[in-house]
């Protein structure tokens, strides 16, 4: 999008914590960063979108780029999405990801996992 890009190049918005890769997300044109996604050793990729963001597509162009850093790490990428999320379930699937399955850490943890398709 030409509004917004994800700034990934190895400076201080760029670190890695124990066993993730954080990235901010960052608005093109006002260089603020709108977010986070992490892309963990596991494969599995997080984030999370400022409140006034949300629905502008950050989400849907940051996954991508995290789920094809994930894949040139040699990862196989996969979300864990909460099931009330049909926000976060349609960005998956914009992206590639199916859902596998349930899972319940706790009954208050009701969550579905994406893996690609």
């Amino acid at each position: 999008m030409e509004t917004k890009r994800l700034k990934y190049e190895k400076n201080s918005k760029f670190y890695s914590v124990g066993t993730a890769s954080i990235f901010s997300i960052i608005n093109k044109k006002t260089e603020q960063e709108v977010g986070e996604i992490i892309v963990a050793d596991t494969g599995e990729i997080c984030y999370c979108i400022e409140p006034e963001y949300c629905g502008c597509g950050y989400a849907t162009e940051a996954l991508g780029f995290a789920k094809q850093y994930a894949r040139e790490e040699g990862l196989t990428p996969f979300l864990k999405i909460r099931s009330y999320n049909m926000a976060s379930k349609a960005v998956a699937r914009r992206n590639g990801f199916v859902q596998k399955g349930f899972l319940r850490y706790f009954e208050l943890w009701k969550c579905e996992e994406f893996e690609m398709g």
